[in-house]
């Protein structure tokens, strides 16, 4: 995606160039107010995606066959759902997420991986009615708890709560939509053609046909489970009038609408809540990720990567997990993404995400090895550069917060492992 005209909004601070989120504003000048104003519902995030819209009457049923999730059901309005793309040894290819609205299918994935996503869908595009492209036109903005209500109302996808009337479905979609189809003819596909609605993040929810990897998990609730996260699509040229909306909606607060992509990023790693463009490393597979809670259909089959997904669940043992790491900060330097993770002096993994919450300070997401103690005391690597190389310049403490069970089973994983009592039989 290209950068948004946000950037240059009084006080925006750019991301690094390099990092996955370069595209929006790393701050506004005030990370850990606007953190907190984020979480209370009082701001929005622009957030770094690109669109890819996939338009005719197999879409739903195509990506079907393509992907981890049942997308048939989808419909105008239901908040959509998340998919996979794996590869054929079910590894993540791509992280999704989709909504439909009647006529178009937009799938939302991570800034710079749209292109890639098109490719692939055209090679597996066939005979089928379908047509694939990208859409640079949009762009996402996230909101969490009750700012999803007003960033929905301000883009006009619902009317205020208080409203005697019928709440209006196009909205400032749709009059986007209605600007780009008079200005590029009727190929551009009218109002429809904008937008495609509220997407409802479900983590760390278990939707149908899912699971999740918490069995042995004792005396335990998950740390996201008070995370209510969603994206709308806009066009771009009507960016700047949803966020005056929302300002309007939620009134004046000290930071201002907005929240730059360090408050989005410490809520979802404080929610444990797997990001493609951080923890999907080439090896990742959705159990480590406990991607299977939201994003994976065990009831259907037929799919790249499914028999991957099968067997893992039903006689394997993941062979990492993600976890959630609670760093001492009284040094006050943080590990960057890659640093690596020691049990003593042995590597146990390497972090994945590192963010400085506003209320529970330094934090991050690795990738472990899954039978680490889960007691022992951790550390993580500090690094700088020397030469054109990482040289290890100290450590920092951590310690473990649980998200994936160490057991690695997950509750639709079988009490015992097929087979068993034969093997058993066998060495008798």
């Amino acid at each position: 995606m290209p950068p948004l005209p946000l950037m240059n909004r009084p006080g925006a601070v750019a991301n690094p160039e390099a990092d996955p989120d370069a595209a929006v504003p790393a701050h506004f000048g005030d990370p850990l107010r606007e953190q907190a104003a984020l979480g209370e519902g009082l701001a929005l995030s622009p957030l770094a995606r690109d669109v890819v819209a996939v338009s005719g009457p197999d879409r739903l049923s195509w990506l079907t066959t393509l992907s981890s999730q049942v997308l048939t059901g989808l419909e105008p309005g239901d908040g959509g759902t998340e998919t996979l793309l794996l590869d054929a040894n079910g590894r993540i290819s791509h992280a999704l997420a989709a909504i439909d609205d009647g006529e178009r299918l937009f799938l939302v994935t991570q800034a710079g991986r749209g292109a890639a996503l098109v490719e692939f869908l055209e090679r597996m595009r066939f005979m089928l009615r379908v047509e694939v492209g990208e859409r640079p036109d949009l762009v996402a903005l996230g909101a969490m708890g009750q700012g999803l209500a007003a960033l929905e109302e301000a883009c006009g996808l619902a009317g205020p709560a208080d409203a005697a009337g019928p709440a209006n479905p196009e909205g400032v979609a749709a009059e986007a939509g209605a600007e780009k189809a008079a200005a590029d003819g009727p190929a551009a596909g009218g109002p429809a053609a904008e937008g495609g609605g509220l997407w409802r993040d479900p983590w760390p929810g278990v939707v149908e046909g899912g699971t999740s990897y918490d069995v042995g998990l004792e005396d335990w609730t998950h740390p996201g489970r008070d995370y209510r996260a969603g994206l709308v699509l806009v066009g771009s040229a009507q960016a700047g009038r949803v966020i005056e909306a929302f300002e309007r909606i939620v009134g004046p607060t000290p930071v201002g609408p907005l929240a730059g992509s360090l408050a989005w990023e410490a809520l979802r790693v404080e929610a444990g809540r797997p990001r493609w463009a951080r923890e999907a490393d080439a090896r990742a597979i959705p159990h480590e990720l406990d991607w299977l809670r939201t994003a994976v259909q065990l009831d259907k089959g037929c799919y790249p990567g499914q028999e991957t997904v099968a067997r893992t669940l039903n006689l394997g043992r993941p062979p990492r997990r993600l976890t959630i790491l609670q760093l001492d900060g009284l040094g006050g330097d943080l590990p960057a993404p890659g640093a690596v993770v020691r049990l003593g002096e042995r590597a146990v993994g390497a972090v994945t995400s590192v963010v400085r919450h506003h209320e529970l300070g330094p934090m991050a997401l690795a990738l472990l090895r899954r039978a680490v103690p889960v007691g022992e005391q951790l550390t993580v690597a500090l690094t700088e550069e020397e030469d054109g190389r990482l040289v290890e310049v100290g450590r920092v403490d951590a310690a473990q917060e649980l998200l994936v069970s160490p057991e690695g089973r997950a509750q639709a994983s079988p009490a015992q492992r097929p087979g068993e009592g034969l093997r058993k039989g066998l060495l008798r």
